[in-house]
C-alpha cells in the first residue's frame, strides 16, 4: 500500500471512530469511496458504526498484510532425548550408481542395499514402489534465492502444469517471501529443508533429539508465521545426510524423508554445466519412479527444464505430486 492510501485510511478510521462516539450519523452525505488493492469501496450512505466496521474488517488486513497467527503445534514435544537410543546413527550420505551406458533408460536406479532397505521401515521416499508405472516426480532444493531464477523455475513448472515439491530453508523464505507465497498459491507443495540446514546426525549426537528437531521445527513455524499456513510433512535431510535413528525420529515427528535418484551438478553457481549436455544426461537417466532433484540457483535448470518437461512426456511419462508415494511401515 502507498503511503497517501495508508494516511487516508488511517484518516477515515480515525473520522468515523470521533462520529461514533458523538453518536453522529450521516444524513444523506456520501463517504468518499475508498479503493483498495482488492478495490473494495464503502457504501454512499451508511452509519458511523457500520463505516469503521467496514473499515476495519476490510482495511486494516491491507494495513498489515501479515498479521501474527498462531504457530502450528509442534510434534517434537512428545518425543524423549532416549527415543530410539538403540538405533544407529552414523552419519551416512545419500548416494547412488548412475546408470551405465547401456541401462539408460531401462528400469530402477541401484542403490546399496543397506540404504534402501530402511526408507520403507520410516516411511521413507526415493522412488516409486511401483517399478512399472511410468512416473516421475519433481523436487527443488531452495537454499537461498539467486537472481530470481526461482521465480523462472516456477513459471515453468506452474505453466507446464508440473507438480513440485519445492524444500525449503530459512534463508530462502526471508530472501524470497513473495515466491514462497507463489508456491503454495499455484498448487504445489512447500517442503522442509531446516531453517539453518544443519547436519542431523552430527547435531543428535552432540546435542540431543530435542536440537535435532529444532532446526524442522523452526523453520515450520517461520513458515507459519510468514504465510499464515502450515508446512507440509516432507522433510529432505540437509545434504542428505541422515542415519537411521534420524529417520526414526523424523518418521516419529510426523514427517516423510524424501531422498531423490535423478540430478546432476546443478548447484555450483560460478561452475554451471552445459544446459544441453546437462539436458542429455537428465533425459538419458530417466526412469520409472524416478524421483528428480534440482536447485534454482543453477541457471542451466532455467534454460533445459521445459525441454526436460517435454522430452519426459514425450517418452511416455507423467508428473506427479509426492502425495501419490503410499505410507510404508514395512519392518525387517
Amino acid at each position: 500500500m502507498s503511503s497517501l492510501l495508508r494516511t487516508r485510511v488511517l484518516a477515515l478510521c480515525v473520522a468515523a471512530l470521533l462520529l461514533a462516539s458523538c453518536g453522529t450519523e450521516e444524513t444523506g452525505s456520501s463517504v468518499p469511496p475508498v479503493t483498495t488493492p482488492e478495490t473494495t469501496s464503502l457504501p454512499p450512505t451508511t452509519s458511523s458504526e457500520a463505516v469503521l466496521s467496514t473499515l476495519l474488517t476490510e482495511l486494516l488486513p491491507v494495513l498489515d498484510p501479515h498479521p501474527p497467527v498462531i504457530d502450528a503445534p509442534s510434534p517434537i514435544t512428545a518425543l524423549g532425548e532416549d527415543l530410539f537410543a538403540e538405533l544407529d546413527n552414523t552419519a551416512t550420505d545419500w548416494w547412488y550408481d548412475r546408470v551405465k551406458s547401456d541401462q539408460l533408460g531401462t528400469g530402477y536406479r541401484p542403490a546399496p542395499n543397506a540404504i534402501t532397505e530402511l526408507l520403507p521401515r520410516y516411511n521413507g521416499i526415493w522412488q516409486y514402489p511401483d517399478p512399472n508405472e511410468p512416473v516421475l516426480f519433481m523436487t527443488m532444493n531452495c537454499g537461498h534465492e539467486y537472481n530470481g531464477q526461482t521465480a523462472r523455475i516456477l513459471d515453468i513448472v506452474t505453466e507446464k502444469g508440473v507438480p513440485t515439491a519445492f524444500f525449503l530453508n530459512g534463508q530462502f523464505i526471508v530472501n524470497a517471501p513473495d515466491t514462497v507465497r507463489r508456491m503454495t498459491a499455484e498448487g504445489h507443495i512447500v517442503a522442509n529443508h531446516g531453517m539453518h540446514h544443519r547436519m542431523a546426525p552430527e547435531v543428535l549426537a552432540a546435542e540431543g533429539v530435542q536440537a535435532m528437531l529444532e532446526d524442522m521445527e523452526e523453520l515450520a513455524s517461520f513458515y507459519h508465521r510468514e504465510t499464515g499456513l502450515p508446512i507440509s510433512h516432507y522433510v529432505r535431510p540437509p545434504s542428505g545426510r541422515f542415519s537411521e535413528r534420524v529417520l526414526a525420529l523424523y518418521d516419529a515427528a510426523g514427517y516423510r524423508t524424501v531422498f531423490w535418484d535423478i540430478a546432476h551438478v546443478d548447484w555450483l553457481i560460478d561452475n554451471q554445466p552445459d544446459p544441453a549436455k546437462a539436458l542429455a544426461q537428465l533425459v538419458g537417466e530417466l526412469h520409472n519412479g524416478a524421483v528428480i532433484i534440482l536447485h534454482p540457483v543453477g541457471s542451466s535448470n532455467v534454460v533445459l527444464l521445459p525441454s526436460l518437461i517435454d522430452q519426459a512426456r514425450a517418452a511416455g511419462y507423467r508428473f506427479a505430486s509426492l502425495d501419490e508415494f503410499p505410507e510404508t511401515h514395512i519392518q525387517p
